[in-house]
């Protein structure tokens, strides 16, 4: 499943990509489709509780992002639990140097090697459950980064 992390005045096109992805036959979370992320209590725990189910993310950026709190939030913890990671950059002339470290993407053509790569992941994610090859059983780190290197040679990165 894709998470779709983005600032609320990005919600449109957040909204967009999560009506190509489910076009593109994908499972995603994204919040504002999500009516208990309205009532739920404790925000940071239904996030946080939505991005553990989601094996990839896509990050929308663009120059609203720069006041948020949660879309870095939502990144950094992606990161540390070692999900794949692509970003996907709106109207941006510069971005934040912590960015080069992922994929980044500005069209549909490159959204469409995301989804592409991350239906690879699952393909490998559903062999290493039927095999015991060691080679397959990456730590969820070696995943990530796997999936980011093989993401950026895609884009041309």
């Amino acid at each position: 499943m894709i998470f779709i992390s983005h600032r609320k005045s990005d919600e449109q096109k957040a909204k967009q990509m999560a009506d190509y992805l489910r076009l593109k036959d994908v499972s995603l979370y994204l919040d504002v489709l999500d009516p208990a992320a309205r009532t739920a209590s404790d925000i940071t725990k239904h996030i946080m509780s939505n991005l553990n189910r989601c094996t990839h993310v896509i990050v929308i950026f663009s120059n609203n992002t720069a006041g948020s709190m949660w879309v870095p939030f939502e990144l950094g913890a992606a990161y540390k639990d070692g999900k794949g990671i692509g970003t996907y950059l709106l109207d941006l002339l510069s971005t934040p140097e912590y960015l080069d470290t992922f994929p980044k993407m500005k069209t549909t053509l490159d959204l469409d090697k995301f989804v592409a790569e991350y239906k690879e992941d699952q393909k490998l994610a559903k062999s290493a459950a039927y095999t015991n090859d060691r080679s397959v059983n990456l730590s969820e780190s070696a995943k990530a980064d796997r999936f980011i290197t093989r993401l950026k040679s895609r884009l041309g990165q």
